[in-house]
C-alpha cells in the first residue's frame, strides 16, 4: 500500500525556443517567478524583496539543464503553512557531513510541502534544493503501524459463544515482534517449528540445529522476572525484553513498552480489539447459526490500522484538552464518503431492500465507545464520531505503506558466508554448512527466492502511515522510490532515482512500473481513487491513439 493526495502529473514543456518561460519554484519557503526576457538576455527572478538576491540564479538554458525536467508552467502553487510543520515530526536526513557538523544533530528533510490550485492534485513535495541520484532524501519512522494479523478462526456452533467473548484467542500465524517497533523476535528454532507444523507433525523440541547458531541475532525469550507496572503486570527476560503477563504482547524494551502505553493507553485495549474485528466486521450472511463450517476472514489492513489510528486519537483528544487541533492526520487525504468506494467495513444490504451492499463500521465503533473504551455518555465525545473512524480507515487505504521489517535471516547468512567462505564457495566445508542449513529448513538443494520465503517466517510484514511520505505524490515515472530502512525497523527511505534539480517535486510511485497503462490507471482508480495523468501515462495515451488511428485508416 502507497498512498496518494490525488492525481500528480507532470506539466509537458515541448518547446525549447519559447521567448518567454514562467518557472514557480519553492526554496525554503519563499516563492520565486522566474521571467525570461529577450531584450537583455538574462533571467529575472521576481521575489519577496529582501529575501533573496536575484544574481544568484542563472540564465534561462543553464536552469532548464539543471532542472532536467520539463518547467512547471501552468502549476501554481502555494508554499505550506505552519501546520504543515506536523508532518515532519518523525522525518530526519543526516548528510554525509554529518559528523563534522559543530551541533551533531540531525537535519530537516530538504522539502518544502505545496499545494497545488490549478487542479485536483491536492498537495506535494518539492526539493528545497539539488538533490543527486542515489541519495536518501530523508528516513520516516511510522507514526502508527500494525503487524499484518492472518486470523484463522473457524467458529462452529460449540465455539461460536467463545468467539464473542472477550477471552477469545485468536490462532496466528504470525511472526513474534515488539508491537511497538516491529523488530523481529524470532529464534532460530522457528524454522524447524515452522517446518513441523506445515508437515502436520507434532511438534517437538528440535533436534536439527542451523550451522553456527551463535551467529543467529535474536536471543531466545525466557521470561523469568515478573514485575508490576500501572494497570498491567509484565515478564522481563535478563535481556531486557518484556511480555504482558494480561495480553501475552512483546516489547524488545522498556523504552517501547513505554511509547506503546503512551500511544494507545494499554497494549491489552489493542489486542483486545484485534481479537474482535473479525467478528465485529462479518458480512451479514455469515450470521446465519446454522453454517458450521462459516470462517471468520482476516479483517482488511486499512480497517486494522484505521482502529488504531482511532485508539491513537482517542488517547490524544484525553491528554491534550479535549481536542484534536494540530494533529497531522488532518494534513493527509481520505474522507469518509471514500469508504463505499474502497468497499471497507462490514457490508450490510441497503435499508431499501434492494440487492445492493454498503458498507459501514458502525459496530465497530460502538465496540470501540462502549464496550473497549466505556467513554461514551461519560465526556463530550462528539469528536470521536462514526465519520472520523471511517475517514481515518479511509486515509489508512488511501496513504498506507506495507513492508517487511529486517529479517534477522539476513545478517545471520552474511556472517555464515563469512565464516565459511575461507575456502571458497566450493570448498567441502561451505557445500556442508549450506546443506546443514536447506535440511532444517526442510528442502533437498538451494533454490531462487528461498532467502525470500525464510523472510516471511521470521521478518514481520507491517503497514504502517507516514504522514510526510504521505504528501509525495504518484508519477508512474517517479524521480524517487520508497523503500524499507536497512538498519531501523519500522523506518522508511525516501531515495532519488535520479538528480532532482532545486523546485522540482518530488514523486514516487504507488504501482509496479513494469505493468502497461491499463493495469497501472486501473489500480490506481481502485485503491488510490484518481486517474493518472503523468507525462508517461499521457504519452502511451497519445501513442495508443495514433496507433488505433493507423488501424481505423487500414
Amino acid at each position: 500500500m502507497m498512498m496518494c493526495n490525488g492525481d500528480r502529473g507532470i506539466d509537458d514543456d515541448d518547446d525549447e525556443d519559447d521567448s518567454e518561460a514562467c518557472l514557480m519554484e519553492l526554496l525554503g519557503g519563499i516563492t520565486i517567478h522566474h521571467e525570461w526576457r529577450e531584450e537583455d538576455n538574462n533571467i529575472v527572478a521576481k521575489v519577496t524583496p529582501g529575501l533573496v538576491d536575484p544574481s544568484t540564479y542563472m540564465d534561462l538554458k543553464k536552469a532548464k539543464r539543471e532542472l532536467g525536467r520539463p518547467t512547471f508552467r501552468d502549476t501554481i502553487r502555494e508554499p505550506c503553512d505552519n501546520n504543515d510543520e506536523v508532518l515532519f515530526q518523525n522525518a530526519f536526513v543526516c548528510s554525509e557531513s554529518f559528523t563534522s557538523t559543530s551541533n551533531h544533530k540531525i537535519q530537516r528533510p530538504p522539502l518544502q510541502i505545496v499545494h497545488f490550485k490549478d487542479n485536483d492534485r491536492g498537495n506535494g513535495s518539492v526539493a528545497s534544493r539539488f538533490l543527486p541520484k542515489g541519495q536518501v532524501i530523508y528516513t520516516e519512522r511510522a507514526a502508527v503501524a500494525t503487524q499484518q494479523l492472518l486470523l484463522l478462526l473457524q467458529p462452529t456452533k460449540n465455539s461460536r459463544e467463545d468467539l464473542k467473548s472477550s477471552n477469545l484467542t485468536a490462532i496466528q500465524d504470525t511472526v513474534q515482534a515488539c508491537q511497538q517497533c516491529f523488530r523481529s523476535l524470532e529464534h532460530w528454532t522457528k524454522l524447524v517449528r515452522q517446518q513441523q507444523t506445515t508437515d502436520g507433525q507434532e511438534f517437538a523440541q528440535p533436534s536439527t540445529s542451523i550451522p553456527y547458531p551463535e551467529l543467529w541475532p535474536v536471543l531466545p525469550l525466557d521470561f523469568d522476572i515478573i514485575q508490576d507496572v500501572p494497570n498491567a503486570a509484565i515478564r522481563v527476560d535478563k535481556y531486557g525484553r518484556l511480555q504482558c503477563t494480561t495480553c501475552q504482547s512483546l516489547f524488545c524494551s522498556k523504552s517501547c513498552h513505554q511509547q506503546h502505553v503512551d500511544q494507545f493507553g494499554s497494549c491489552c485495549l489493542v489486542q483486545r480489539l484485534f481479537h474482535r474485528l473479525p467478528l465485529l466486521l462479518r458480512d451479514e450472511h455469515d450470521n446465519d447459526d446454522d453454517d458450521d463450517e462459516g470462517v471468520v476472514t482476516p479483517p482488511q489492513s486499512p480497517v486494522v490500522l484505521g482502529s488504531l489510528l482511532f485508539l491513537q486519537l482517542v488517547r490524544h483528544y484525553q491528554t491534550h484538552g479535549h481536542s484534536l487541533q494540530g494533529h497531522w492526520i488532518h494534513r493527509i487525504c481520505g474522507t469518509a464518503s471514500d469508504l463505499q468506494k474502497l468497499e471497507l467495513g462490514k457490508r450490510v444490504q441497503k435499508q431499501d431492500g434492494q440487492s445492493q451492499w454498503q458498507y459501514t463500521l458502525q459496530p465497530l465503533h460502538d465496540y470501540i465507545m462502549n464496550d473497549l473504551l466505556h467513554i461514551n455518555g461519560t465526556q463530550d465525545t462528539s469528536i470521536l464520531s462514526l465519520d472520523l473512524l471511517e475517514s481515518l480507515v479511509a486515509k489508512a487505504a488511501r496513504n498506507g505503506v506495507s513492508l517487511l521489517t529486517q529479517s534477522p535471516f539476513k545478517p545471520y547468512y552474511a556472517g555464515l558466508l563469512r565464516k565459511t567462505n575461507y575456502g571458497g564457495r566450493q570448498s567441502e566445508a561451505h557445500h556442508r554448512n549450506m546443506q546443514q542449513l536447506v535440511t532444517v529448513l526442510g528442502q533437498e538443494s538451494l533454490y531462487r527466492g528461498m532467502d525470500r520465503d525464510v523472510d516471511a517466517m521470521v521478518a514481520p510484514e507491517i503497514t504502517g502511515l507516514f504522514p510526510l511520505t504521505s504528501q509525495c505524490n504518484h508519477s508512474c515515472e517517479p524521480n524517487a522510490q520508497l523503500q524499507s530502512q536497512e538498519f531501523v525497523d519500522a523506518h522508511v527511505d525516501v531515495v532519488a532515482l535520479r538528480d532532482i534539480a532545486a523546485g522540482e517535486e518530488v514523486c514516487i510511485s504507488y504501482v509496479g512500473r513494469r505493468n502497461n497503462r491499463f493495469q497501472r490507471r486501473k489500480e490506481l482508480r481502485g485503491r488510490y481513487l484518481f486517474d493518472c495523468q503523468c507525462e508517461r501515462c499521457v504519452k502511451e495515451g497519445l501513442e495508443s491513439s495514433r496507433g488505433s488511428s493507423s488501424i481505423g485508416d487500414v
